[in-house]
């Protein structure tokens, strides 16, 4: 509440004139003097305050009376003039809690200097906080104790008005610059220490101290990557600096190992004066964009090179069907002519019989291409069977040099025949490695001019036998070794080759040498013009009490083998089959089914489909596998899926074979008596 102040001295000059001011009045002139004890001090100090323009006030006496100038007069308003010589506590008791501890210093001796304290005061029946800045410095006695306090205050409403809109206003600002999906920060000067930073920056470069740090200090692993450099030049020079996919090896914590981003950002100048002072910072993480599109971008190579590869195939088909009837062609034609001989010469029995033969031989070189074809067809479609068994590699080899016999003595060429004086085990199919031994001479034959060399060698080591055929024909440009085992792929054909192929030998030995889990290669020959394919197959380590054959044989005895496939027609028609040679089958439809038979009738023998109902068949084979006893049985993929990559996934899945559908009855009957007497064994 206002306090109501009697005055009793009326302001007034010697003359009786109403004065304009307190400073008129003078010292000698002001009400109230005579209510205090003033002391030199005291009183030097309050005629300076009248002669100030800066509010002032002294307070004298035990009870604090206020004496001021007519600045000070302006701050009380309506209160003036009845608070003249009026104590402190009367005048403006609402300003206690604000200035209360200060006067208490000041009176105790010790000058105070008050800044932006709020002041609730109240005018006209209203109340309103108004601030100040004030200065309270004690007023001595000459024996040194304090007479008074001399207060000088200026306020600063308006000011504090003005900085707390700012304030609201960068609040304002900074929530806004938070809640902004990019990240944002504002450096300023040369060493651009960081003045703001928003929630983006944290998340992207981790809770650290940013705010009066420089960028070198709070972002140290940024070193060495190129943005100081940046964030200089852009400061030298005023240039902004747009960068789209930046790398940078980030830490999310000081701790946390560097992780690569990517940014699109912007360092944009800030000037003041004209001349650069700070730099805002605005950008975005694009680490998944970036990743997406580098993944996009290899997708469209490998589909563009998959689209080449597909244009190159189609390349070598077409060339293929043009040779498969050049081929046809060459041998219809003699057995055309002969046709005619026969029709124009039916009693010419020297002339028949020539007709015959050569009837036979073309008859038989269309045979053997058709019978290629089948075979590549076969062995491509993965329906081809080899029938493995211990086999000594000599023999196979010397079938096939006996079958190239002929076309060798017929082009002059030289044989070398290289085999070692020792059995040579592998476990393969005889006539499919007399079928790879035989593709190769052939090839090396007809791709040598008339009179050349050839040699056949067999060498061993601890774990493999390395089957080399070498010829000193034409040879295989670098280039074209990677590709010459591909599908109707064939090299420059000599003048000298009067009977082609078809470009499919290659490509089936190729396949057969894999189905033997061996390899082949095309490699130059020191010695000159030439070529050398190596096959190596891996040596057999025979087991005791193993047979040579791979046929169920009687005594082996029979197996219990499970079938699981979901086509219900296919697993019965299969176990009919297995148990009509002999073995004990069960058959299940449905995985869970097969587990929960296992788990009481286990087996020795697992067929499994790949594509059944909710859990596959690598899925079911490694559950089956947790059984007791499940590591020792045997696990056989039959299914429909018979690329290169589902032999491989069933193989690293532990499958001892792969049978694409249709099975071949033979082969897995084969295999069923090999693992019948391992188990005997």
């Amino acid at each position: 509440m206002q306090a109501k102040i009697k005055i009793e001295a009326k302001m007034e000059s010697p003359d009786g004139s109403r004065p304009k001011n307190l400073r008129e009045l003078g010292l000698d002139g002001l009400p109230n003097l005579a209510a205090v004890d003033w002391v030199g001090s005291t009183r030097e100090a309050l005629r300076s305050a009248l002669d100030s323009d800066l509010p002032t006030s002294v307070m004298v006496g035990p009870d604090l009376r206020m004496f001021y100038n007519d600045a000070y007069a302006e701050i009380l308003g309506p209160r003036h003039p009845d608070a003249y010589g009026s104590p402190f506590w009367d005048v403006l008791p609402e300003s206690l809690p604000a200035v209360g501890v200060g006067l208490a210093e000041a009176l105790d001796g010790r000058a105070v200097l008050m800044e932006d304290k709020g002041v609730l005061m109240e005018f006209e029946g209203r109340s309103e906080v108004r601030f100040f800045m004030s200065s309270l410095s004690p007023l001595r006695n000459d024996d040194g104790t304090v007479a008074g306090v001399l207060s000088l205050a200026l306020e600063t409403t308006r000011r504090v008005a003005n900085q707390r809109e700012r304030d609201e206003n960068a609040s304002r600002l900074h929530r806004l610059v938070d809640q902004a999906p990019g990240f944002i920060a504002f450096m300023r000067g040369p060493d651009h220490v960081y003045e703001l930073v928003n929630a983006s920056i944290v998340t992207l470069m981790g809770e650290r101290p940013y705010v009066g740090l420089p960028v070198r200090e709070a972002v140290p692993e940024l070193a060495g990557q190129g943005f100081y450099e940046l964030l200089d030049q852009v400061y030298a020079t005023g240039t902004p600096f747009v960068g789209l996919g930046i790398p940078a090896m980030l830490r999310r914590s000081p701790a946390a190992p560097p992780e690569q981003r990517y940014m699109n950002f912007i360092y944009q100048p800030i000037f003041e004066d004209g001349v650069v002072a700070g730099i805002f910072v605005e950008g975005s993480d694009v680490t998944e964009q970036h990743l997406a599109q580098v993944e996009a971008d290899r997708l469209n190579a490998e589909l563009a090179e998959r689209v080449a590869e597909l244009r190159e195939a189609d390349r070598r088909k077409d060339e293929f069907l043009a040779m498969l009837a050049h081929e046809l062609r060459n041998p219809l034609a003699p057995i055309s002519a002969a046709a005619d001989i026969l029709a124009r010469s039916p009693r010419d029995l020297a002339r028949i019989g020539t007709a015959s033969a050569v009837i036979a031989r073309q008859v038989k070189h269309i045979v053997r291409l058709v019978d290629e074809l089948l075979d590549v067809s076969r062995v491509t479609r993965g329906l081809a069977a080899v029938n493995l068994k211990p086999t000594d590699l000599r023999a196979p080899i010397m079938d096939a040099v006996e079958q190239i016999r002929p076309l060798v003595e017929r082009l002059g060429h030289a044989l070398e025949i290289r085999l070692p004086d020792t059995e040579a085990m592998v476990s393969g199919d005889s006539a499919r490695l007399t079928q790879i031994a035989a593709n190769l001479l052939d090839n090396a034959a007809r791709y040598t001019a008339p009179g050349g060399r050839l040699q056949v060698s067999l060498e061993g080591s601890e774990t493999t036998f390395s089957l080399r055929v070498e010829d000193n024909g034409q040879g295989i440009e670098p280039h074209q070794r990677a590709r010459i085992f591909d599908l109707f792929e064939q090299g420059p054909r000599p003048s000298a080759r009067t009977q082609g192929g078809l470009g499919v030998g290659l490509s089936l030995v190729r396949s057969l040498v894999a189905m033997h889990g061996g390899a082949i290669r095309a490699e130059g020959v020191e010695s000159g013009p030439g070529s050398a394919f190596i096959v190596t197959l891996p040596r057999h380590s025979e087991s005791p009490g193993e047979a040579g054959s791979s046929r169920t044989e009687e005594g082996a005895g029979p197996l219990k083998v499970m079938v699981v496939d979901d086509n219900v027609d296919a697993a019965e028609m299969l176990g009919m089959l297995l148990g009509a040679a002999g073995h004990r089958v069960v058959v299940e439809i449905d995985p869970g089914a097969a587990i929960e038979r296992a788990k009481n009738e286990p087996q020795d023998v697992y067929l499994l489909d790949l594509g059944l109902p909710g859990m596959d068949g690598v899925e079911l084979s490694a559950r089956l596998r947790q059984l007791d006893g499940g590591a020792k049985r045997a696990f056989i993929a039959v299914t429909g899926y018979g690329h290169a990559h589902d032999r491989k996934r069933t193989a690293e899945a532990g499958f001892g074979h792969h049978l694409v559908k249709p099975v071949d009855t033979e082969q897995l009957l084969a295999i069923l008596a090999d693992l019948a007497r391992l188990r005997q064994s």
